[in-house]
């Protein structure tokens, strides 16, 4: 007897044909998707979180933060923008991991940020209100005691932290990347980000070609509450929206989200 599989038989109809084997599979394939959709969905079966903590070190990858620079001009600006995950400098810590930001700001304005979504499967609930605090690690060569063009590199770079249901994203105007939330301007906040401190360390060295980078903690709560979209999508995002025109150097090596629930906030 021959095998269905390699030999299927045909079946003639009105000038059509179809192979046993097409017909079986046609037809498994749509009691499956009739399964998928008469199912309850994964959401469904879920309970939302009051509160949620996303906690990431970059030990392993980017863990889904992206690296965007806004506020230069695209046509003009000097070329040297830079993020990768990369090893903390040998005198903190060879053994971790960290994600890295590069850019020279020759704008006076430059904001260089990392954006991370969270959605239901991180126990967002669809139009749910949350208040957002943040911890940020970073390693910094940028001195409190030095003066720059501009501004200076460690107290005139402000570390900013924000969120909101829409993507941060850059946009061209003209010739100018913008970025579309409001984050206000350099040592002002706004509506999606507050200021979290400068990138200033305490370091004796100024030109940032020798200066050692130097391990800071900032904590912030944004001051705005935020809604989630009517998916369950938030964008969180922390930046440096930098005064100093020169070179601009971060290792972001962790970076800890506290989400909490407002109560009767969702809609």
């Amino acid at each position: 007897m021959r095998s269905l599989a390699l030999y299927p038989r045909r079946s003639r109809s009105q000038g059509f044909t179809i192979t046993t084997t097409r017909l079986a599979y046609c037809v498994n394939v749509a009691l499956g998707l009739a399964s998928a959709l008469l199912a309850p969905s994964a959401y469904a079966q879920r309970e939302p979180q009051k509160f949620i903590q996303i906690a990431d070190d970059f030990s392993r990858d980017s863990a889904n933060w992206l690296a965007a620079f806004t506020d230069y001009n695209l046509i003009n600006s000097v070329p040297h923008r830079i993020a990768e995950i990369r090893t903390l400098p040998p005198y903190i810590d060879a053994s971790r991991r960290a994600f890295y930001l590069q850019a020279v700001n020759d704008s006076d304005d430059l904001f260089s940020f990392l954006k991370k979504p969270i959605t239901p499967d991180d126990g967002i609930e669809p139009n749910a209100i949350y208040e957002v605090s943040f911890l940020v690690e970073f390693a910094s060569n940028a001195s409190t005691e030095c003066a720059g063009l501009g501004g200076a590199p460690g107290l005139d770079v402000y570390l900013k932290v924000g969120a909101s249901a829409t993507e941060p994203v850059a946009t061209l105007v003209g010739e100018k990347l913008t970025f579309n939330l409001d984050k206000g301007n350099q040592a002002e906040g706004g509506r999606d980000a507050t200021v979290a401190g400068h990138i200033g360390v305490i370091n004796d060295e100024c030109d940032p070609e020798k200066a050692r980078f130097v391990l800071a903690e900032r904590r912030q709560k944004h001051t705005q509450r935020v809604r989630a979209s009517s998916f369950g999508w938030l964008w969180l995002f922390v930046g440096a929206d930098s005064g100093y025109e020169g070179l601009n150097q971060l290792y972001y090596s962790r970076i800890v989200v506290t989400l909490t629930r407002v109560e009767g906030g969702a809609r």
